[in-house]
């Protein structure tokens, strides 16, 4: 019989439940056993409702794994890291307003689609554009 235990973690953080695959409140003391943490909703539901728990999130994963599956059977489209970090420099100098290689100050990024509302970048960062890919030019 598994025994769930009260211990000091060192850091006032999350932890993901094994039981239910939520995660607990920011704390720094947790409820614990030889498999994982217990999230706060688990521990008050009490041990009869564990098993229903752990059971649901066992179909549940089992399902997941079934989908990660059959994903792996399929050809990946995907960018390259160096268009990730791309991007995410742009993203950065957005949210900072400043341009992240040379520091000026009200940097403007030219690939962001200046359409309202759209989120996506222009080619040749992306192609997700749906202005672009639709054949719609920039407002």
């Amino acid at each position: 019989m598994p025994e769930v235990r009260i211990e000091r973690s060192g850091g006032y953080v999350r932890r993901p439940c094994f039981v239910c695959g939520g995660e607990t409140d920011k704390s720094d003391v947790f409820a614990t056993c030889e498999v994982g943490v217990v999230c706060e909703e688990c521990l008050e539901a009490g041990s009869e409702a564990v098993a229903a728990r752990l059971t649901h999130r066992a179909e549940h994963l089992e399902e997941a794994a079934s989908e990660l599956r059959r994903l792996a059977l399929e050809d990946w489209t995907m960018p390259t890291l160096a268009a990730l970090r791309e991007v995410s420099a742009f993203e950065d100098a957005l949210d900072y307003g400043f341009d992240a290689e040379s520091g000026d100050a009200g940097f403007v990024n030219p690939w962001l689609c200046s359409v309202s509302g759209c989120n996506y970048y222009r080619e040749p960062v992306s192609p997700y554009c749906r202005h672009h890919v639709d054949g719609h030019a920039d407002a």
